[in-house]
């Protein structure tokens, strides 16, 4: 049994995160990085949140003292474009996902890149909602089946997401990721 990470958290809680429970974010990425802020204070905290990203707050942890947060990218008025220019100019790969591969955000497209790349990934993540009785993806969400088993029966038999296109090299790949507009 799993007694760390995301299979300990979803044991520990007894459910599959999802919309309305993202007890995963909390206790695997926020708690944490709170006890380790208390424990190496004074520090300055730096968060990669954008000039264009107003909307986003970005670390709550003024009121640990000792704390100072920072936020360069909108202190030199980037936005996402001189992120990616920056990157670009130094050769810096970004990975397509940067979240969990089972995160209850993803999209059809996601899943489906999930499914054909990390069969091993898929087949505990469908063991995880046979064994709860829930799903990861989110009912009525879109027009595909909700749980793993289902969706898989889809794609096993054939059906694509319209956002996965094929390349020049006649590889599949899905479109930009939720997070990345480019």
């Amino acid at each position: 049994m799993h007694t760390t990470g995301l299979k300990g958290v979803i044991r520990k809680e007894k459910m599959l995160p999802n919309f309305r429970a993202r007890f995963c974010t909390r206790i695997l990425k926020i708690e944490p990085y709170r006890a380790w802020l208390i424990k190496n204070t004074p520090c300055v905290s730096y968060v990669g949140l954008r000039a264009d990203e107003e909307g986003r707050a970005g670390g709550a942890y003024a009121d640990i003292g000792g704390v100072e947060m920072r936020f360069p990218l909108r202190e030199w008025g980037w936005t996402e474009k001189h992120v990616w220019e920056y990157l670009f100019e130094k050769q810096v790969a970004i990975p397509r996902r940067t979240d969990c591969a089972r995160c209850y955000h993803q999209r059809i497209g996601e899943w489906w890149t999930l499914w054909r790349d990390f069969p091993e990934l898929w087949a505990d993540a469908e063991a995880d909602e046979a064994e709860l009785g829930a799903t990861y993806r989110t009912p009525g969400r879109d027009t595909w089946a909700t749980s793993l088993k289902d969706l898989r029966a889809e794609f096993e038999g054939g059906r694509v997401p319209r956002t996965v296109k094929e390349t020049a090299a006649g590889l599949r790949d899905i479109g930009a990721c939720r997070v990345c507009t480019l």
